[in-house]
């Protein structure tokens, strides 16, 4: 049974800012109702006209609890030209939007969904914008997910770039698990290109720091990928295992 809504779906768009329905289990069943009538529309026609509400909503959307799931399923099942104002709003607002928006907690999510399903040449504006705060994006709670999303579909163009500017601050990023999650994914992609070898060396020249990563969780991703890469009986290969075994050591004594 298609859903039925108890009032047009434009009008409870205008809604989504106000407190009352963020902190309402209405707000949240207005979500599932518009997410399975975006799954179950007969074609781009009907989930145009359930977008449209959107327009102009855009930041009230990504702040709230319930409306950021609609927005995710919207760039999930919908056509990119369709949805281009989501991009239109959010970069028209300021130069710091994309990185308050990656800072947030729904916010974040609505930038992966758009990393992830979307082509690159759609988001030049919001890759830009992350490029230039990309090390403190990396380290935030929330944000390092957008920028770990970007390294996984980032052009190599784009990533080099991300990943030259992440190795000039190796020694801040890498000691913070959040950042540690964000080298494992620059260091996963293959083949590595002369940027990954830099950001390997900028890692290894720090004392004690790919011995302290290898402790917690995603810095032992991080040191894994790094281990696979770096080619052997080299200057970086001599380099990490030395480290590996005086970390060995200590922990023996």
């Amino acid at each position: 049974m298609r859903p039925v809504f108890p009032e047009c779906p434009e009008c409870l768009w205008k809604k989504v800012a106000s407190p009352q329905f963020r902190s309402s289990n209405r707000g949240a069943a207005w979500s599932r109702m518009i997410q399975r009538a975006l799954d179950e529309a007969e074609g781009d026609a009907e989930r145009v006209a359930l977008a449209r509400g959107l327009r102009g909503n855009v930041w009230s959307a990504m702040r709230c609890p319930h409306a950021n799931y609609v927005v995710q399923k919207m760039i999930a099942v919908m056509r990119p030209p369709s949805l281009l104002f989501i991009l239109d709003e959010l970069l028209a607002e300021n130069e710091l939007a994309v990185q308050r928006a990656a800072r947030n907690p729904y916010g974040c999510r609505i930038l992966q969904r758009l990393l992830e399903h979307w082509p690159q040449r759609h988001l030049r504006g919001v890759v830009e914008n992350l490029l230039v705060d990309a090390v403190r994006l990396s380290v935030h709670r929330f944000a390092n997910y957008v920028v770990r999303r970007m390294a996984e579909s980032a052009t190599d163009d784009d990533c080099a770039r991300l990943t030259l500017i992440l190795a000039a601050e190796a020694h801040f990023v890498g000691a913070r698990d959040s950042g540690s999650a964000v080298l494992a994914e620059i260091l996963k992609r293959q083949p590595w290109g002369k940027e990954q070898h830099e950001l390997a060396r900028s890692l290894l020249a720090t004392d004690g720091l790919v011995a302290k990563m290898a402790q917690r969780r995603q810095g032992h991703r991080a040191v894994l990928a790094m281990r696979e890469g770096v080619q052997w009986h080299t200057a970086e290969y001599d380099s990490l295992h030395a480290q590996l075994r005086a970390y060995k050591e200590v922990l023996r004594s």
